[in-house]
Order: C-alpha cells, then structure tokens, then sequence
C-alpha cells in the first residue's frame, strides 16, 4: 500500500513569543495503516529545557532520537524534536506535550503530519541530524526500503527565516513570531522514494541563522524488514 498523506492534511501550531505550544488538535483521518509524525521546534533558555514527553489522544507517542537535536541559538538553545505514533486514533484528537522545564521555553513552533499505508511494526528506516548555521541545508540519505518517505524538518531561529525555499514537497513553512531573535521558522519537506539508494532533500531560509535539522525515512505498509549484518555490514531485507 503506497504512503500517502491523510485527507486532514498537514496540521501547524504555533505559541506566540515567551509562551509554550503546550497542547492542540490534530486530525488522522480514517485512512488505513495509519501513522502520524509530529516535527516540534522550540526556543529555549537552556539546554535541556525541550520536549520530554508527547502523546496524543493520552497515548504516548515515541521520540526519535536519530532526528532529534539541539543547537545554540544565539546564546541560548533550540531543538528539533521528532516523534510518532503508530496506528494513532482516527478522527480529531489532542496533542499534549510535556517539557522539561516549561519555564525555559520561549517560543514553540509544530508540524503535525498524519500519513496513510505505513508500516505498522517497523515503520522507520534511516535517520539523521544537523544543527549548524547558515541559511541553507541539505540532507542527503541512503534509504532502506523502495517507496518509502525521506521527511526531514528543520527549526531555524527568528521569525525572518521564513519563507523558506524547499528542494521537494513542502509539508509546512511557518513562524511563531516576527521577533528575529527569539521566535522560531519552521518547515517540513519529504520526497517519495522508488528505489531504495540516495536521495537528498533541502531547504533555504530567507536569512542565515543557527538551526537544527531532522531526518527520517518512513516505510509503507508492506515494505520488507530490514536487518543489519552485524558481521559482513551488509543489509538484509526480509519479506513481509
């Protein structure tokens, strides 16, 4: 079953500057072999003070260490925090997010991408990171599995990053304010792979800044499971 995004489509939210994205709708849709990614951006006093804990509809949805960073924004921190849910409930339900140090947060920023035909025991595949600044960056990845989904997200610091220009599919393209310094850009870009191999996907902000950036590939329903050789470093793809 091919991956596709759910009818709802794509849901944004923001917080305004020195105020937590704490909690908000989103829609899963019906679709079958349901699963939803949750790209979270914030500004934050210190490092550490980020996401820790998200669920929706009071089900407890999974980070992805692999495409979660922080970076040093401006002498003070941001983050990239990436999360899913498998088999999230249909329909209209809430996000609630929990943070270390609600406090410390200055500005929060969301993606919520709800996507139909994924897998449902081993969804993700490759991941990454970058937190760097410039106003451009690039992933480029070698994906695991054919017809998969490369979904990166990226939170840039100050509300002038946007718009940003994207090398494939835009999901999202976003600020939580205007302030330059302590608002926070967000955008989420995919490509739809055929083969598995190297694909790159990028985007440019509209002004050069710190940022931090993440990666990950997202398999469709049916997609074989892969395995690491541990000893030839090879790749083994079993049948589903």
């Amino acid at each position: 079953m091919a991956l596709s995004l759910s009818s709802p489509g794509v849901t944004l939210d923001v917080a305004a500057f020195l105020g937590s994205l704490s909690t908000f709708a989103a829609d899963c849709g019906t679709g079958s072999n349901r699963l939803a990614l949750l790209f979270l951006g914030a500004h934050m006093d210190n490092a550490g003070d980020g996401v820790s804990a998200v669920t929706y509809n009071s089900v407890s949805m999974t980070k992805i260490s692999g495409a979660s960073v922080e970076n040093v924004f401006g002498g003070v921190d941001g983050e990239i925090s990436t999360w899913y849910i498998i088999n999230p409930s249909s329909g209209s339900n809430t996000v609630s997010i929990t943070y270390s140090n609600e406090s410390g947060i200055n500005s929060g920023i969301a993606t919520f991408v709800p996507l139909d035909g994924a897998h449902q025991t081993a969804p993700l595949g490759v991941d990454n990171v970058s937190a760097a600044t410039s106003n451009t960056h690039t992933f480029t990845e070698t994906t695991e599995t054919a017809n998969s989904w490369l979904i990166c997200g990226w939170t840039w610091r100050g509300g002038d990053t946007a718009p940003f220009s994207p090398s494939d599919t835009e999901l999202s393209d976003h600020v939580s304010g205007a302030n330059a310094s302590t608002d926070v850009g967000q955008t989420v870009v995919y490509e739809a792979t055929t083969t598995a191999g190297s694909y790159s996907v990028g985007t440019t902000a509209t002004a050069n800044d710190a940022y931090c950036g993440g990666a990950v590939e997202i398999k469709e329903a049916g997609a074989a499971t892969v395995v690491k050789d541990m000893i030839g470093g090879g790749i083994i793809a079993f049948p589903r």
